[in-house]
C-alpha cells in the first residue's frame, strides 16, 4: 500500500509540474501572426519565424522572472522602449528590451541600451 501511495504522489507531482508550464496558455494569433502573451503585464510579443522552434521550450517561471527584470529596466523609460524575442549566442530564446535614452554627450544625442533574459532552459 505504501508503494502505491508513493507512486500516486509522484505521479500527481509530475502532472502538476507539467500543467504549470503549459506555454499554450500564453500564445495567441492575430491575422496570421503569432504572439507570446507575457504572464505579468499581458503584453503581446511577436513570435517571428526563427523563434517558433523554441516556443515549446519556454519555461513559464523563467519567462516570469525575465519579464520582471525587463520591466525594471523599461520602467525608467517606458515611452522609448520595445520588447521583443531574440536568440542569444548559445541558442537560447530570450526576452529582450531596447531602450533609447537621451545622452547629449553622444554624437546622436541618444544611446540604445539592450537587455536580454533567457526564457528557455
Amino acid at each position: 500500500m505504501k508503494k502505491f501511495t508513493v507512486c500516486a504522489l509522484v505521479l500527481l507531482c509530475v502532472i502538476s509540474m507539467t500543467s504549470c508550464n503549459n506555454i499554450s496558455e500564453y500564445l495567441t494569433e492575430d491575422e496570421g501572426i503569432q504572439f507570446l502573451i507575457l504572464p505579468i503585464s499581458k503584453s503581446r510579443v511577436r513570435i517571428d519565424e526563427q523563434h517558433k522552434e523554441h516556443i515549446d521550450d519556454i519555461d513559464i517561471d523563467m519567462l516570469m522572472a525575465a519579464e520582471e527584470k525587463i520591466n525594471e529596466q523599461v520602467s525608467r523609460h517606458p515611452e522609448n522602449s520595445a520588447i521583443f524575442l531574440s536568440i542569444n549566442d548559445e541558442g537560447y530564446l530570450c526576452l529582450c528590451a531596447e531602450i533609447i535614452v537621451e545622452n547629449p554627450s553622444s554624437a546622436l544625442g541618444h544611446e540604445h541600451k539592450f537587455f536580454r533574459e533567457r526564457i528557455t532552459k
